[in-house]
């Protein structure tokens, strides 16, 4: 369960929704959004207006086991996964693993 705001669209239909934050330093933006659905994934569209994307990074924090997390017995049950990321232009999709934090690191043109 997540104090996430449902939003709602149709008749009696809603989904969770997504939570996050952006910055823009010189020709860098970093979005971070937050997928609180425990099973779902979630797909997000990013529009860059006024620029594009040159190269991005992304790194996620997740785990397949809802319950995961670090402790002193076991200290790396959830470490963050950064890698590269095929993004170009000035939109495009992405898709956030649920119950994750993901973050995009994005060199704008």
């Amino acid at each position: 369960m997540s104090d996430a705001l449902a939003i709602s669209f149709g008749a009696n239909k809603s989904f969770w929704g997504l939570a996050g934050s952006a910055s823009l330093r010189r020709k860098a933006l970093v979005i971070t959004v937050v997928n609180p659905h425990v099973s779902k994934p979630r797909t997000a569209e990013v529009n860059l207006r006024g620029a594009s994307a040159r190269a991005c990074h992304v790194t996620v924090l997740a785990s397949a086991d809802i319950h995961a997390h670090n402790d002193f017995e076991n200290p790396r049950a959830m470490e963050p996964e950064r890698k590269p990321a095929s993004t170009r232009g000035s939109s495009f999709a992405w898709i956030l693993k649920p119950a994750s934090l993901t973050r995009l690191e994005i060199d704008l043109v």
